[in-house]
């Protein structure tokens, strides 16, 4: 497996209401799960986390969540000419050495929908309708709760605009809020400062440090590990971003 497609997988690289989402198909389906097999919150109110959830949730719903700024919808197959096309420092940022086909693109993105233990969705923007990177919750282990969490902007051009602030949030949200997650977790290498100090501001709380966890070039890079949780969500959560919609 190449670098970047494993960066797609696991890394993070960063350069942000209303929300809606597509009808939970479980629900939708006409039942749900029994009042016993549910987990109560017994702190947050109801209008910051979600007071119940199922005992085992699952990422396999695959929404459209609006923004002000963007779009995000389930990756598609055309999308893969963005990844083809990063520039170097954006595949520095996300610890990414060498690029995988288009070929090899393509099917990544077409077999995402396949699956219930990550969400990948691309970032629309929409003042231009361009593909401007992805979002991604992976890595999900239902019985804890915990999901890993990654956000590519496709080049500098998409930096500093709001556009990767206005996603991370929207996801956010959705996944403490709709889903159920307890906690999320992603990693930020040292050489990009930007990003850390980007997740800090939204919420995430660094807990520790994966030391020489990249070999770029000649130089061993920590990786950071970071990470919020739906109590952390509760307080950081900004009040601008409003209810879900279902579309």
């Amino acid at each position: 497996m190449s670098r970047l497609t494993h960066s797609i997988r696991h890394h993070v690289c960063l350069t942000g209401p209303s929300i809606r989402r597509l009808a939970n198909p479980v629900l939708a389906s006409g039942w749900e799960v029994p009042l016993a097999a549910r987990w109560r919150h017994p702190l947050l109110a109801p209008d910051r986390i979600i007071s119940t959830v199922p005992a085992l949730i699952s990422l396999a719903e695959k929404p459209t969540l609006e923004g002000e700024l963007v779009l995000l919808r389930p990756v598609q197959e055309a999308d893969a000419s963005g990844l083809a096309g990063l520039d170097p420092e954006t595949l520095r940022l996300t610890g990414s050495q060498g690029t995988p086909s288009l070929a090899a693109l393509q099917e990544w993105y077409r077999s995402r929908a396949e699956h219930q233990d990550r969400l990948d969705l691309s970032i629309i923007e929409k003042a231009t309708g361009e593909w401007a990177g992805e979002v991604v919750l992976n890595d999900l282990n239902p019985e804890n709760r915990s999901c890993g969490f990654r956000i590519l902007l496709a080049g500098p051009h998409y930096f500093d605009r709001g556009l990767g602030s206005e996603a991370t949030l929207l996801i956010l949200r959705y996944a403490f809020e709709t889903v159920g997650i307890h906690r999320i977790e992603l990693d930020v290498y040292a050489f990009n400062p930007r990003a850390r100090h980007v997740y800090e501001r939204i919420g995430f709380l660094h807990e520790g440090t994966k030391r020489q966890a990249l070999l770029w070039g000649r130089d061993w890079v920590d990786a950071h590990v970071m990470a919020m949780l739906e109590q952390d969500w509760s307080r950081h959560r900004p009040s601008s971003v409003p209810a879900l919609d279902e579309r």
